[in-house]
């Protein structure tokens, strides 16, 4: 969550792919890390809750 990235286009192909292989919808796993619901959650943290993530039905 600290490292170094080439640019913002790189942050967001690599939350994206994160997003796919965790199984969240898009932008679940920026909405973890930029706008977490408490205090700043880790790395393992932000894993644990995007695969607790469950869809609902609207």
């Amino acid at each position: 969550m600290d490292g170094d990235c080439a640019d913002d286009a790189e942050i967001d192909r690599t939350l994206e792919a994160l997003d796919r292989g965790l199984g969240c919808p898009s932008g679940c796993v920026s909405d973890l890390v930029h706008w977490p619901d408490g205090p700043e959650p880790t790395a393992a943290e932000v894993v644990e809750l995007a695969l607790a993530h469950r869809p609902f039905a609207l």
